[in-house]
């Protein structure tokens, strides 16, 4: 892992991180849509009123050109509530931007020594990825 990766990935493990996501279609999500979709979730999820911040990187599948797309997903407002309703929300948004209630989402609680950090930051050479948010 380069300096840079490995700076991110530190970076990325001090985070009060909420959920550690996996997103899948059933259809074949290129790149660039790959990008479109989180951005897509991001504006969605934030326009229920949730502020969160989302670490993403989109991730190749071995036998294909095709992605699937993981996340690490900071939801602010940390009261039980909100949380279990962010929960809720994740899936049901991931379902809306998809355009498919079938579409794979997996969703658990982050711990910080899942080592999960690492996990996305070694796709970041080359895959795309961003930060989406004000990570204030």
């Amino acid at each position: 892992m380069n300096k840079r990766i490995s700076c991110f990935a530190d970076w990325l493990k001090k985070r009060a991180w909420s959920f550690f996501c996996t997103f899948t279609t059933k259809f074949k999500m290129k790149l660039k849509s790959a990008r479109k979709m989180m951005e897509n979730f991001f504006n969605l999820i934030t326009g229920r009123k949730f502020k969160v911040n989302i670490f993403w990187v989109a991730e190749r599948f071995r036998a294909s050109e095709n992605y699937h797309l993981h996340a690490l997903i900071e939801f602010i407002e940390r009261s039980a509530e909100r949380i279990e309703n962010g929960f809720k929300a994740i899936t049901s948004v991931w379902k809306i931007v998809s355009k498919c209630n079938e579409n794979y989402c997996t969703v658990i609680r982050y711990n910080s020594s899942s080592g999960a950090n690492i996990y996305l930051t070694k796709y970041m050479n080359n895959n795309d990825w961003d930060v989406l948010g004000d990570f204030i």
